[in-house]
């Protein structure tokens, strides 16, 4: 159906009927695949979200005439690199759908300041390369005679036609901005938009770069779960995220663009890239917790986007024929149990989504507990976009659909040092880690062993355990544990082999090894000739092996046991509450968790730490020293 505009029309007066809005969506904003069979529902589980997650944008941005006018603004980040181009993207996506004029001339205004900025930018952002697109292609469809759109629609042209391949080039690595920007360059071909420029993807890079995009999405990603697939209970899993830590969050994004890769191109996405996606959906729905958490270890610890992406591959991934229909229930019970998390973990203030629950809890210490370039703008307007893509697929879950963490589960994900066990037995899940980070040593967010733990109380509501680990990036190498101490080593632990039964015991044999080197290697070159640099790592020397090492379920908790030589000196750390710790010989505890161990222990505190999710945390930092041969056994046991 057409719509037709005058040429003085204004922005309310274009606004078309919702059922069109929907239809357009489809195309140039909103997703949906062509093969699937899902469709927008009435009575949406995410329509009333985004009005909320939309809502604060205008009224926090710098008003005309003032400094930065257009600016996106909240108080704990100040503004972001590609927040402005991202949420005044999703505003016009919001807008559009919701015919909320308001919102689509606040995403003009904070596009107009981003795109100025751009030439005074470092180094480009795929995330932005991809708003000004998205956004261009729904104002040249839908309102291209807005005295707005049209006095910025030459700058839009200018930017957009000097962007250029940066991670694509690089066909034999793969991080999650390789499918941001081939996501990008669909928009970008979209666009209808010609370059001079020899080295723009919309110049004499087009056709290069539409298969370098088309091809990740339905021939490399496919090929890598090929390889990465794992048996699991509800059949084969592939865990999709950075290399070779594969960060909980960075799993999110990658499952939400892929299906927003494979929406884009409907009828055009391979039968291989649609199973891949079923895939990538069975590792999230066994990687996630009773309660909604499936951030919990790694970079951009507990970020929300990780959470929206998550729903957005999981309704898409449900629409599909690819998908049984048992399955298609988890999935949808998967993406609400994700927004419910964002609702209520997260939650809606004056300046938007809160992005962690630390920016809720206690904004002024926020950014310690952080990784860099974490903001307002940026990381709302994510979730707020992956829910307007989800939007035509989110039918809500049947009544008393479940997903695998609510039942009795043992599975082992990923391969090698990419490896995570998650467990549910009884009232407990938790989820064990068999390897330190190589890339981030430093950051005990991807550390070894038992990341996470929760119990559920007696109202059928899930707590924490133990507190999650705290940002530590930037000093030297850091590990909870168990280390080895001995003759003034610092062992760090990594797994080779690792199992898990149905009793929910996980077995290691480990090594302790010397701290990785982390280093920076060429993956390829881009056309013009650049380097396209990824982040390895030189592992450290052995200096054990063959050390059997357990967690495994108790009446109260978990219990690690780790076999020392005679003489050894192991260390270990517990985090807790500062204002509830207490500490002994043989013990210590917080108002969440009692951890007792089995030999005396010379204990300090230190801290504050922060995580992403609370602040004053402090570490128990346990040292057994001068150990007898055998089991050194720590027991961690809950306080509900």
């Amino acid at each position: 159906m057409r719509v037709r505009r005058s040429r003085s029309r204004s922005l309310l007066a274009i606004l078309v009927p919702a059922a069109v809005v929907v239809a357009l969506l489809l195309l140039t904003g909103g997703g949906g695949s062509i093969s699937g069979r899902g469709s927008g529902p009435p009575g949406s589980p995410v329509a009333a979200f985004i009005d909320q997650l939309a809502a604060p944008w205008p009224t926090v941005q710098r008003p005309q005439g003032g400094h930065n006018q257009g600016q996106y603004h909240e108080p704990v980040s100040g503004g972001t690199r590609y927040g402005d181009s991202l949420e005044g993207y999703t505003e016009i996506v919001t807008g559009l759908r919701t015919h909320r004029p308001s919102l689509i001339r606040s995403g003009l205004l904070a596009l107009r300041f981003a795109v100025g900025r751009a030439p005074l930018r470092a180094r480009p952002s795929v995330f932005e390369n991809l708003s000004v697109a998205a956004a261009y292609n729904l104002g040249r469809t839908h309102f291209p005679n807005d005295p707005l759109f049209v006095s910025q629609r030459g700058r839009w042209e200018a930017f957009l036609r000097q962007v250029k391949l940066i991670k694509l080039p690089a066909t034999t690595y793969f991080g999650n901005h390789w499918l941001v920007e081939a996501v990008e360059v669909q928009e970008l071909l979209r666009t209808g938009l010609r370059s001079s420029e020899k080295l723009a993807v919309l110049g004499g890079q087009r056709a290069y770069a539409a298969q370098l995009s088309t091809d990740l999405i339905n021939k490399r990603i496919p090929a890598m779960a090929r390889a990465g697939s794992v048996s699991s209970p509800i059949g084969p899993a592939f865990v999709l995220s950075d290399p070779p830590d594969n960060p909980l969050v960075y799993q999110g994004l990658s499952f939400g663009f892929y299906a927003r890769a494979i929406q884009m191109l409907g009828d055009r996405a391979s039968p291989a890239a649609r199973q891949t996606l079923v895939k990538i959906a069975r590792a999230s729905l066994l990687l996630t917790a009773p309660d909604g958490d499936l951030a919990y270890f790694g970079r951009n610890q507990e970020e929300c986007w990780g959470l929206a992406a998550t729903a957005l591959g999981a309704w898409e991934a449900a629409s599909l024929h690819e998908a049984r229909p048992e399955l298609d229930e988890q999935l949808r019970a998967l993406a609400e149990r994700a927004v419910r998390r964002l609702r209520t973990a997260y939650r809606v203030g004056p300046y938007g989504l809160y992005y962690t629950p630390i920016v809720r809890k206690d904004p002024r210490h926020a950014l310690r507990a952080l990784d860099p370039g974490a903001g307002g703008p940026s990381f709302a307007g994510m979730v707020q976009l992956m829910l307007e893509w989800a939007y035509p697929v989110a039918i809500p879950a049947p009544r008393g659909a479940t997903i695998p963490a609510d039942h009795p589960l043992h599975a082992k994900l990923s391969h090698g040092e990419s490896r995570v066990v998650v467990v549910r037995r009884g009232r407990f899940w938790y989820a064990v880690r068999p390897s330190t980070s190589g890339k981030h040593p430093d950051d005990i967010r991807a550390d070894f062993g038992l990341v996470a733990f929760k119990v559920r109380e007696a109202r059928d509501r899930w707590h924490d355990v133990l507190h999650l680990r705290p940002f530590t990036r930037g000093g030297p190498p850091n590990s909870a544990g168990p280390l080895l101490r001995t003759g003034g080593l610092l062992g760090l632990p990594f797994a080779s082999a690792v199992s898990v039964g149905p009793s929910g015991t996980v077995a290691m044999s480990i090594a302790w090894r010397g701290h990785p080197t982390p280093v920076k290697y060429a993956v390829a070159r881009n056309p013009a000739g650049h380097r396209i640099k990824a982040l390895g790592y030189r592992p450290g020397p052995v200096y054990r092996s063959g050390v059997p090492l357990t967690y495994s379920p108790t009446p109260c908790g978990v219990r690690l046991s780790v076999i020392a030589r005679a003489g050894d000196t192991i260390e270990y750390s517990v985090f807790l509450s500062g204002s509830h710790a207490r500490t002994g010989r043989f013990a210590v505890a917080d108002h969440l968790s009692h951890t007792t161990f089995n030999r005396p222990a010379r204990v300090s505190l230190e801290g504050p730490y922060y995580s992403a999710v609370e602040s004053g945390l402090v570490r128990a930092r346990l040292t057994f020293a001068n150990l007898p041969a055998g089991p050194l056994v720590i027991t961690t046991c809950a306080r509900i």
